[in-house]
């Protein structure tokens, strides 16, 4: 007959270790269509600090020898701060003044990322729609 444990169980053991089940998974949406998750944030992030090293920003204080380009910055938010809600406006719109350099390169990146996926659905709706033409054209 064998001995205990040499014959495979009931169960099957996935690669971590863990069983697994037997039953086939139903399929769905999200195993097939790229949607916007974790790991898309965290590529963008990368992206952002690769940009902002090559560019030579390593530390807060490499950052901040961006010294015109953070000085209009805080210029430009916090005049608009001061005009729009007086000197707590003024105060709030120079400190962020100071993180919008970053927050604009960020937002640009995120933004091509947003841009490249919404490509990939158009290229994928168009040659689905061309497929679909091409089969049942009279």
């Amino acid at each position: 007959m064998g001995r205990p444990g040499i014959w495979p169980s009931s169960r099957t053991v996935g690669l971590s270790g863990k069983p697994g089940s037997r039953r086939g998974g139903k399929l769905h949406p999200t195993q097939f269509i790229p949607l916007w998750g974790p790991k898309h944030t965290a590529l963008v992030q990368m992206v952002c600090v690769d940009v902002l090293a090559r560019w030579g920003v390593h530390d807060v204080r490499s950052y901040l020898a961006w010294r015109k380009v953070i000085l209009l910055s805080v210029a430009v938010c916090a005049c608009t701060g001061g005009y729009l809600y007086g000197i707590g406006g003024f105060i709030g719109g120079g400190m962020a003044g100071v993180v919008v350099p970053l927050f604009l390169v960020l937002v640009t990146i995120l933004l091509c990322g947003v841009a490249l996926m919404l490509l990939v659905y158009c290229v994928a709706w168009y040659l689905l729609l061309w497929v679909l033409q091409a089969l049942f054209r009279w």
